[in-house]
């Protein structure tokens, strides 16, 4: 079985995107090999789509809190929600601006991880690796318990 992961990020920043190609890369170098069906969105409507066609469950979501064009859009932090009815037991990382990150809290979103894009690309790239690590390791788990 794969693990799907959705990267919903509507910003085309370099620092990011060559963070998540990097992270990308090494997961698929790993052994024993783990299988992932990698999808990407770049708005709110195009991962409600993906979510509505694939309906993943104990998914790796990478979300960019703030995906809309102001906090009257909808947002990662909208969308956070939405997965978690459609998948309890789904990974949230989110990446943002360190002014957002209290409103995932306020949410009960319980997120794995919230990545602030001030930081430098060795630290998102160690965030996201890591983040990423702890999120499969904990669905595999999940898995193996429950024979799947």
């Amino acid at each position: 079985m794969k693990f799907p992961i959705l990267i919903c990020n509507n910003d085309d920043e370099v620092l990011l995107t060559t963070a998540l190609e990097k992270v990308e890369y090494e997961l698929s170098c790993m052994r024993p090999r783990i299988d992932f069906e990698i999808s990407y969105a770049a708005n709110y409507e195009e991962a409600l789509k993906y979510l509505h066609n694939h309906k993943p469950n104990r998914g790796v979501y990478f979300l960019e809190a703030d995906l809309g064009e102001g906090l009257e859009h909808h947002n990662g932090i909208d969308l956070g929600e939405i997965i978690r009815k459609q998948d309890k037991n789904g990974e949230l990382i989110y990446f943002s601006h360190a002014n957002l990150a209290f409103q995932t809290y306020q949410r009960r979103l319980d997120a794995r991880d919230y990545i602030l894009k001030s930081f430098d690309i060795d630290e998102i790239e160690k965030h996201l690796f890591n983040s990423t690590m702890k999120a499969v390791n904990q669905i595999y788990e999940d898995r193996i318990v429950n024979k799947e």
